[in-house]
């Protein structure tokens, strides 16, 4: 006898595709936190509010680490949006590979910590 199939979760198919309307709205929701330069500057970044704060990320083609990863802007909206379920506030949080930061900066604005973070590249991490 086979076992029951689970129900599809909201968002998924039958096949447990994620449907693509979803996958849309979800990327429509986190590049709306998303501003650019209101002047044209030599100097590169990238604008994001999350914790509503206006956050700003230098990003670098030199190497992996100095760029914005979608994953990294995922999961900061995921934290933001979803802050009472999981909510951050004194506990530990460490992030492995910062890159840029924006998920360390997120994380210890919703939890009012000093998360641990570590960057093979240790240039990536200098805030100012």
């Amino acid at each position: 006898m086979e076992p029951p199939k689970p129900e599809p979760a909201e968002g998924e198919t039958e096949a447990g595709a994620v449907d693509a309307a979803a996958g849309d709205d979800l990327a429509k929701a986190i590049m709306r936190r998303r501003f650019c330069p209101s002047l044209i500057t030599t100097e590169t970044w990238e604008g994001f509010t999350f914790t509503d704060r206006e956050i700003r990320i230098k990003e670098s083609t030199d190497c992996y680490g100095a760029v914005l990863w979608p994953s990294a802007m995922v999961l900061c909206h995921f934290l933001d949006t979803n802050r009472d379920q999981y909510n951050l506030t004194d506990k530990n949080v460490i992030e492995l590979g910062a890159g840029t930061g924006l998920v360390t900066i997120v994380t210890s604005l919703l939890g009012k910590n000093q998360p641990i973070r570590t960057e093979q590249y240790h240039n990536t991490l200098t805030y100012g």
